[in-house]
């Protein structure tokens, strides 16, 4: 985890605040440079500021050096604008690409993307939410479709297996025989599923499924 002043905000806070209340804004050129002093017997340069980040180029350096952002967040540390980033080793070079769902508020994609994809994240694996396009351009291993069933979804499908991508259906409602929805299952190289009823229902589709629970019938 690092903690680290974020330093476009706290360039934005100096600028925002009134040249009357000198003190704030000098607090603001502390977060920027350092307090110059020492403040407990420790070397002056202890107190200097060498380099300033912001969040977008601390992740991206971080990114650049090999490390997947597990996430980053902002935050007020005492009064100073802060930003926290949990960095991860990467375990596999692997790269998965979730298709982002259309409803983000139905309970599947919240449950079902965000969960995992952060739980991959944390443990190592190159895991982003992405569409269609960045899955061949950013050269993305496997994607994972499921959410919506139409032709645009099959012709995509079909693109990225031309592209020898391995393409999984996280299916998590039983819509079985829905349009479009069967010619999907078939076309992907595996099926996951929310419970063992249901994945017993789409073996008779596609044989190669497994199940990551999160329902009971």
């Amino acid at each position: 985890m690092l903690k680290i002043p974020d330093f476009e905000d706290c360039c934005k806070k100096y600028l925002e605040t009134p040249l009357t209340e000198k003190n704030t804004r000098q607090w603001y050129k502390y977060t920027v440079y350092g307090v110059q002093k020492s403040q407990g017997g420790e070397p002056d340069e202890a107190q200097y500021h060498r380099a300033g980040w912001s969040t977008e180029e601390m992740c991206e350096k971080l990114q650049d050096l090999g490390f997947i952002i597990d996430f980053s967040q902002r935050y007020d540390g005492w009064s100073t604008p802060s930003t926290a980033i949990l960095a991860v080793k990467p375990v596999s070079s692997l790269r998965v690409g979730w298709v982002a769902p259309i409803n983000w508020d139905a309970a599947q994609s919240r449950i079902r993307v965000l969960t995992i994809n952060r739980w991959l994240r944390a443990h190592g694996y190159r895991s982003d939410i992405v569409n269609y396009p960045e899955i061949i351009s950013k050269n993305f291993d496997v994607c994972i479709v499921g959410k919506t069933f139409d032709e645009h979804h099959l012709k995509n499908i079909k693109v990225l297996k031309q592209y020898g991508k391995t393409v999984i259906c996280d299916l998590c409602e039983h819509i079985i025989g829905w349009p479009f929805v069967n010619e999907i299952l078939t076309a992907c190289d595996q099926v996951v599923c929310c419970s063992t009823v249901l994945a017993k229902e789409v073996s008779a589709v596609n044989s190669n499924v497994f199940v990551i629970e999160d329902s009971y019938e």
